[in-house]
């Protein structure tokens, strides 16, 4: 009989034995990444990393990353969903559907982003709703870099910059500078909530962008003034662009430039980001940017009825602060 039960230090050997055999990451199985990541205390039960046994033997595991969900100014407790994992011999015996219902009792909201079109499908008929979120660019400083989007590497395309490169240089400016997570918390705290939303606390915000040993490189945080603002991280030639605030689409172009001339001694390729600035959208096509055929996808559980009204129809403002790449 399947028993799904919450992490502790009683079962870190348990989950270690299940780990070791599907994750390549040695920090997806290390006890100390795993509180970290899932905001919790080794000393106490980790509700928000769940472990399926049978009998003794780990033989599935669901991640919950807590978060708080704004929707319409009124702001409820939530998470988000990742790392599920099933022993390949228990799959298809409701192992999964054990892990996603205890999580369901765990918070009154819990987020996913981007399933497949059959987990999606599967996941609206267990009650899930899909929200349309950002759109997905990519920034390529080479004319390599598009690409390899599609799985080709040439090393002669690989050496050709981006045409539209000269106009980053037009407004190059070294005008922003960095700040604090405190600092940025305070900015962010200031602009228009969206109708949903997850809401980013100053406490949020120290632990996303504060680097924790060898497993996470952290987030780093400028501003130009009070109305342009971004923060951001840069992995193996990828600067993820995890979230902006700007003025206007000039302003937009100057982070792309600043970023480029921040990290071009370190061979930087492209710049990664999504949008939820309707007019950046419509204009950057046109500037070199490639933007993805696809939207990003929020998928929402709750049993709150009320809730189910409020956020049907609604656009998810989403950004890289919300997901787990690279964590």
């Amino acid at each position: 009989m399947i028993e799904v039960k919450c992490y502790s230090k009683e079962f870190e050997k348990a989950h270690i034995q299940f780990a070791e055999k599907y994750w390549t990451k040695k920090r997806r199985l290390t006890p100390e990444y795993i509180y970290w990541k899932f905001r919790g205390n080794s000393s106490q039960e980790l509700k928000s990393f769940l472990l399926a046994f049978n009998g003794d033997v780990v033989v599935g595991q669901f991640g919950l990353v807590p978060c708080e969900v704004n929707v319409e100014g009124e702001i409820y407790e939530g998470q988000w969903a990742c790392d599920l994992m099933v022993d390949t011999d228990y799959r298809g015996k409701g192992v999964a559907e054990k892990l996603y219902d205890f999580a369901h009792e765990n918070k009154l909201i819990t987020l996913g982003s981007d399933a497949s079109p059959a987990a999606e499908k599967s996941m609206i008929r267990k009650g899930y709703q899909s929200l349309n979120g950002p759109r997905k660019f990519v920034y390529p400083f080479k004319i390599g870099e598009v690409f390899k989007l599609k799985g080709i590497n040439n090393s002669f395309l690989n050496k050709i910059p981006n045409p539209f490169t000269g106009l980053l240089y037009l407004v190059k400016k070294d005008e922003f500078e960095a700040i604090s997570s405190e600092d940025y918390y305070t900015l962010n705290s200031l602009t228009v909530k969206e109708e949903v939303s997850c809401n980013h606390n100053l406490e949020f915000f120290n632990w996303r962008f504060s680097k924790y040993k060898e497993y996470y490189v952290g987030i780093n945080c400028y501003k130009k003034d009070d109305s342009n603002f971004f923060s951001g991280y840069y992995v193996n030639g990828i600067y993820f662009l995890t979230d902006f605030k700007v003025s206007s689409n000039i302003n937009f172009l100057k982070i792309i430039s600043f970023i480029h001339a921040e990290y071009s001694s370190s061979n930087i390729q492209r710049v990664k980001f999504v949008s939820n600035n309707q007019k950046i959208n419509s204009i950057i096509p046109f500037l070199g940017f490639i933007r993805f055929r696809t939207i990003t996808k929020i998928i929402l559980f709750t049993k709150s009825i009320s809730l189910k009204e409020k956020v049907k129809d609604k656009m998810f403002y989403y950004t890289l602060h919300d997901s787990d790449e690279n964590i």
